[in-house]
């Protein structure tokens, strides 16, 4: 459960930066880039402790996907409303 705490903790940080960094930047500067490599791979170690959590303890929920899921949609809609990301 520990690691579950700091992996959620360090990906709402990554969020952060980048959402921030990217007021100053360009999406394809350096910097963002390296910020976002680093968010998607604590978001797929995140969404591989989850399933492994999920098989031990299954009981016909599907709830870690969908949280997983809401992680990413929730990630994408402040993108696209602060307008780092044009929807159409």
């Amino acid at each position: 459960m520990n690691d579950k705490l700091a992996l959620l903790k360090r990906i709402e940080e990554l969020r952060k930066e980048l959402n921030q960094a990217t007021k100053d930047k360009t999406l394809s500067d350096p910097e963002i880039v390296l910020i976002s490599q680093s968010l998607d791979k604590l978001l797929t170690q995140y969404h591989k402790l989850i399933s492994i959590q999920n098989k031990k303890n299954s009981n016909g929920r599907a709830g870690p996907r969908n949280f997983f899921f809401g992680l990413a949609a929730h990630a994408i809609f402040n993108c696209v409303k602060e307008g780092y990301l044009n929807p159409f």
